[in-house]
């Protein structure tokens, strides 16, 4: 407050900021709620999510172990396009075999060797970066942002 007059005077009149940041769940968790928010209203971002969640009793929590297990159609009873399926097991394949190591870089708070791990193993397979890359290329950099 002591060196913005203009912040001063706002905070003075409404009172200090209420809003405090939310540390990311885990990690795999994050990215797939990412997926799932792409080019969709909150609303509707939320209800998939949370049926996707309901995929996983009793706790509730996707693991890439665990969405490996289930189907495609499965998920897609969510209401998940068939890409946000395939990118969302293709994330829990290569989190399982290791490609990417996004407990070690999101908890390190280093985002960037595991978004590079991630293209490269994107351009191994010589396919084209997605709009779901770029998403979780943002999301990982919040996350370790919030920390």
């Amino acid at each position: 407050m002591k060196s913005d007059a203009t912040l001063r005077d706002v905070i003075k009149r409404i009172g200090p900021c209420e809003l405090h940041a939310v540390a990311p769940k885990d990690p795999f968790e994050t990215l797939c709620k990412s997926i799932a928010s792409q080019q969709l209203s909150i609303k509707a971002a939320a209800t998939i999510f949370r049926r996707f969640e309901d995929l996983f009793p009793p706790d509730r929590k996707p693991t890439p172990e665990r969405v490996m297990t289930l189907g495609d159609d499965e998920i897609r009873a969510c209401g998940f396009s068939r890409p946000k399926v395939s990118f969302i097991k293709d994330l829990a394949g290569r989190v399982i075999d290791r490609i990417i190591r996004i407990e070690e870089e999101m908890t390190g708070g280093r985002p960037e060797p595991m978004v590079r791990q991630y293209s490269m193993a994107k351009a191994d397979a010589a396919t084209p970066v997605s709009a779901g890359e770029i998403e979780i290329r943002a999301q990982v950099r919040l996350a370790a942002a919030i920390k």
